[in-house]
């Protein structure tokens, strides 16, 4: 199946036994079930959460001694 949730989403075991879905775009745990059948549908549902994503991607380029956009712009401006 082409949009098989499995194939995009993975899951993870817990302890307890209990089995997470973890997005793999914003890696929020999407959902926690003790049966992975319960995951399918809080995968099709799933939104990322753009703020998060945004965050991440911010926190990536500072690691990474890149520009923030912020610095960007003001270079961009002095030009």
């Amino acid at each position: 199946m082409a949009n098989d949730p499995r194939k995009y989403y993975p899951h993870r075991q817990n302890l307890d036994g209990s089995i997470d879905s973890i997005c793999p775009r914003c890696f929020a745990t999407v959902a926690t079930a003790m049966d992975v059948r319960e995951l399918h549908s809080y995968d099709k549902a799933h939104v990322c959460d753009a703020t998060a994503i945004a965050h991440r991607s911010e926190s990536n380029r500072v690691s990474r001694n890149l520009p923030s956009q912020a610095a960007i712009s003001a270079i961009s401006s002095e030009m």
